[in-house]
Parts: C-alpha cells; structure tokens; sequence
C-alpha cells in the first residue's frame, strides 16, 4: 500500500491535513476538514489500517516523517498499541532512502525521481498546502491523489527495474 501524510510543515508540531492510502486500484484519502480534530481523523485511519492485511507500507519519506509522526501522533488513542505492532512489523519501503543511495547519496525530491522516470509530476507540496489554506479542497484532494497516484507509479517503476535484473 501506498501511504502518505500530508502536513502544513516539516516539523513534529506541523497539523496533519490528510492521510491518504493507495491500494492498487483503491485510493483512499482522510482529510482533516471531515473531522472534529486531527486525533479523530488518525483514529479512523487507525481503524481501516488495522483491518487490513496487508504488510508492505510503501511510502517516499515515509521513514522520517509519515510513520514517526503517525505513531507520535496516536499515542493514547484505543487501539495504540496494536497499531503500533502491525506498523511496526510491516516491511516499510522508502522510495526516498532507495532513490538517495542509487543516486550516490545525491538528496533528491519526489518530483524529481517522478520527472527523471517520465512520470506526470504537475503538483507540488506548497500547492497542496497553498490550497488547503485558501480552503480550496477540491483542489486539495485533486493534488494529493497526484501525489499519491505518482508515488505509486514511481514505486511500480522502481520494482520493474528490480525485476528484470
């Protein structure tokens, strides 16, 4: 699965404004503005997460941002500590730390590997973000299913490339 964490920022304090999940053709996206508070949205991801089976989080970034702060984030909440097991036994993949160490350590962004891959790349966090303040979350939702649609494409690329040697 495909599993993305979109924040105002960069920083353990930053509001998550969705969480967005991709499975194959499934696409699923928990946006802030749909619940009473940021606690209420992770519990409900919480909630579908756990009643899932699988066991690969697919993710770029997902090792330094989106789990860490999933985890941070529903410490408390019902169900904690089997969220905590079944992420914490999942295999995690991170297209940014596999992408980093084939680019010789060369730090690099999403877009970047997308574009570099021939994959549509026409979105951009600050745009997210920027439409998610002006409260524009047609627009919201629209970029960050790109986002996760060309997470998932890159992934797919990156596994062609391991399969064929």
């Amino acid at each position: 699965m495909i599993l993305s964490v979109q924040t105002e920022g960069f920083s353990a304090d930053a509001k998550i404004l969705a969480i967005g999940l991709k499975r194959q053709a499934f696409l699923r996206i928990w946006k802030s503005w749909e619940f009473a508070d940021e606690r209420e949205m992770i519990f409900d991801f919480m909630k579908y997460f756990l009643k899932t089976d699988d066991k690969i989080v697919i993710g770029f970034n997902n090792l330094k941002l989106d789990i860490p702060l999933l985890l941070l984030r529903s410490a408390g909440l019902p169900s904690f500590g089997e969220f905590f097991k079944k992420m914490n036994y999942a295999n995690a993949e991170d297209l940014f730390v596999i992408l980093t160490f084939i680019n010789r350590g060369v730090i690099k962004g999403l877009d970047y590997y997308c574009k570099k891959e021939g994959i549509a790349c026409d979105f951009s966090d600050r745009e997210i973000i920027s439409a998610y303040n002006s409260k524009d979350y047609a627009r919201f939702q629209e970029l960050f299913k790109k986002k996760l649609e060309a997470m998932d494409a890159l992934f797919l690329k990156m596994w062609e490339k391991v399969t064929k040697g």
